[in-house]
C-alpha cells in the first residue's frame, strides 16, 4: 500500500483529507459570498481563510467588501492588515491594523502589526513604541 500524508486522499475509504476539506471549506464559503455579497460573515470568512492559505492578494477583495458594509469589525481590518503587509502595501496596512487597534485597543496583534509595518517603513522609534504597546496588551 502506498505511503500517504496528510495531504492525500484515501481514494479507497472515499475519506476527505485535512486539504480536500480545507478546498471544500473555502468553495463552501464562496458560495456564500457570492450568495448574498452582503453576508458580512462569509467576507469576511473568505478573507481569512486566503489569508491562511497564503493567499492574500485574494483576501483583500471579500475583507475589504465586509469593511465596506460594516467598518466596526475589529477582526477584518487586522486581517486586511495582513494582507497588504504580505503584499507590501505598508501604508494601507498601516492604515488597517490602525483601525484594528482603534476599535479593540487590547488586540495586541494589530498593535504588533503596527509596529512591524513601521520597522519596515524605516521608523524605528514608532515601531518600538508599537511594540511596547503590543506587549502590554498582551499580558492583560
Amino acid at each position: 500500500m502506498p505511503l500517504q500524508n496528510d495531504f492525500s486522499s484515501d481514494a479507497t475509504s472515499g475519506e476527505r483529507t485535512p486539504q480536500r476539506r480545507i478546498d471544500q471549506a473555502e468553495s463552501d464559503i464562496r458560495k456564500a459570498a457570492k450568495a448574498d455579497d452582503s453576508n458580512i460573515d462569509a467576507q469576511i470568512e473568505l478573507g481569512v481563510l486566503l489569508c491562511r492559505r497564503a493567499r492574500w492578494r485574494e483576501a483583500i477583495e471579500p475583507l475589504q467588501r465586509a469593511l465596506s458594509l460594516d467598518p466596526s469589525k475589529a477582526a477584518a481590518h487586522y486581517q486586511l492588515g495582513e494582507a497588504y503587509n504580505q503584499t507590501d502595501r505598508l501604508p494601507e496596512a498601516l492604515e488597517a491594523y490602525e483601525a484594528a487597534a482603534k476599535l479593540q485597543p487590547d488586540h495586541w496583534r494589530a498593535l504588533k502589526g503596527i509596529g512591524v509595518v513601521l520597522d519596515r517603513m524605516g521608523r524605528p522609534e514608532e515601531a518600538t513604541a508599537a511594540y511596547q504597546r503590543a506587549r502590554e496588551a498582551q499580558r492583560r
